[in-house]
């Protein structure tokens, strides 16, 4: 049994909570399954630090395939080794077309990612 730190210690908001759980699972390709052949639940399918934080957001309290679900996803950007970072673009909130509201979630080496912070 997982703990779940988003008890009565959470210092996070529900929306703060929200969006980081909502990049977690829609910016990675690692899935949770089980693994048959060694009889284990929760094995990690892919990346295995992506799949440490899918663990995250379901000790959270959530569900990364419900997030995958129901945040639409306009645009991927896969990781790659030149770039050495991953992008999803995801719509939130109302509006259709150039009318919706996006959020970009990246993740990638910490070298890469403050160079591209203000």
């Amino acid at each position: 049994e997982l703990p779940t730190p988003a008890g009565k210690g959470c210092r996070l908001s529900a929306p703060a909570l929200k969006i980081v759980t909502e990049a977690i699972a829609c910016n990675s390709k690692a899935e949770i399954g089980f693994d048959a052949k060694k009889g284990k639940p929760n094995e990690i399918i892919g990346n295995k630090t992506e799949g440490a934080l899918l663990l995250l957001v379901r000790a959270l309290g959530c569900d990364y395939r419900d997030l995958r679900e129901t945040v639409p996803i306009i645009k991927s950007f896969p990781f790659s080794s030149t770039k050495k970072r991953m992008t999803t673009v995801v719509q939130v909130g109302g509006g259709e077309g150039d009318s919706a509201k996006r959020r970009m979630y990246s993740k990638g080496a910490s070298e890469v990612m403050l160079q591209l912070c203000s």
